[in-house]
């Protein structure tokens, strides 16, 4: 089952701060929160790779090359080690389509609960691309984060937002343009960091800027970067960036 197998991988990075993210993706899994589940092991994934980055570039031959008693077991110390990273991230491979099917199969089941409010689609103002009316009633929009919300979460660690944002919010997947709603929350985490971000009012197909999106941070409501829709979407592709929805 999948919570043992998240349970042996947890047992692989005891000691590791990676380890704890993997026993809430368990938890959560238990709960039947996937989507999350999955945006906890990918965080954990990469924070665990970043970890190992260095002694994974190390030479063992190279670096130890005499013929000494310490030299012979400095060797197989890294070897070693070089082989119980592999092994871990064989696991985490491994784990990452299950969690990821099941996520898909929750953002399926949630997409089939929402009550279509038209039989059509909606038409965002000035001109914008039509959308889907069951994404439209399902969004976060920024009045859904109260001040006492956001200010939690700006004073959390990275453990404790993504926590905050799980408590209080459901996902949906960024997988192409048609995931790019305007005034809607998206969730960006990247190793240690995460942000909360939201799209302006008006997000059109293509527009005097070339079809750029400029984020605004939803915590100091400062610009935050501007992408190109490719870079946008992609960011989701990487499983970096998730659409955040009401529960």
């Amino acid at each position: 089952m999948i919570t043992e197998d998240l349970e042996d991988l947890y047992k692989l990075l005891r000691g590791s701060r990676s380890a704890t993210s993997v026993l809430d993706a368990r938890a959560l899994v238990q709960e039947n929160k996937c989507v999350a589940a999955h945006v906890k092991l990918i965080d954990a994934r990469e924070s665990y790779m970043e970890s190992r980055s260095r002694l994974m570039k190390q030479d063992a031959a190279t670096q130890y090359k005499g013929n000494s008693k310490e030299d012979l077991h400095n060797r197989k110390v890294l070897l070693r080690k070089q082989e119980k990273t592999n092994e871990i991230l064989k696991a985490f491979d491994e784990l990452m389509p299950q969690i990821e099917r099941l996520a898909k199969r929750e953002e399926t089941t949630k997409a089939a609960d929402v009550e279509i409010i038209e039989s059509g689609v909606a038409v965002m103002g000035d001109g914008g691309r039509t959308v889907d009316t069951v994404a439209i009633g399902q969004l976060a929009k920024p009045s859904d984060f109260s001040e006492s919300f956001v200010s939690s979460y700006a004073s959390s660690e990275l453990t404790e937002r993504l926590d905050l944002i799980n408590a209080a919010f459901g996902f949906r997947e960024v997988a192409s343009d048609n995931d790019i709603f305007p005034n809607a929350i998206y969730f960006i985490c990247s190793g240690k960091k995460c942000y909360l971000v939201r799209t302006p009012p008006s997000v059109q197909d293509g527009d005097a800027d070339g079809g750029t999106i400029e984020l605004t941070s939803l915590v100091d409501r400062q610009p935050f970067k501007r992408f190109t829709r490719q870079e946008f979407v992609r960011l989701g592709e990487r499983r970096k960036m998730v659409l955040l929805t009401n529960l």
